[in-house]
């Protein structure tokens, strides 16, 4: 069995899903900004209500933010290794050239 891998799209992958992680983190972060500006301007059961759905709202940004970071950072580390490894294996076989 053969497998295959771009090395290049790999690194544009990883560099892209971690652009896409910092896009989302500074876009749930004004979110956060905006609702907790509003904040003040609720009342009784409707502030409670808000705070408890932007309670949950943050916890769910925080956890997509982690994930995306976790899964740029394995694009990342399998670009690493891969490379590392198509060298190391390219040297092998231009060793076995010199032999007589």
């Amino acid at each position: 069995m053969s497998w295959f891998a771009d090395l290049e799209a790999l690194v544009a992958s990883a560099v892209t899903a971690t652009g896409h992680g910092e896009d989302l983190a500074a876009a749930h972060l004004a979110a956060d900004g905006r609702i907790e500006a509003a904040a003040p301007g609720w009342t009784g059961r409707s502030a409670a209500a808000l705070a408890q759905r932007a309670a949950h709202w943050s916890a769910a940004s925080t956890a997509l933010v982690t994930r995306i970071g976790e899964h740029a950072q394995d694009l990342h580390t399998c670009a690493r290794v891969y490379g590392s490894t198509e060298e190391q294996r390219a040297s092998a076989l231009a060793e076995l050239s010199n032999l007589p």
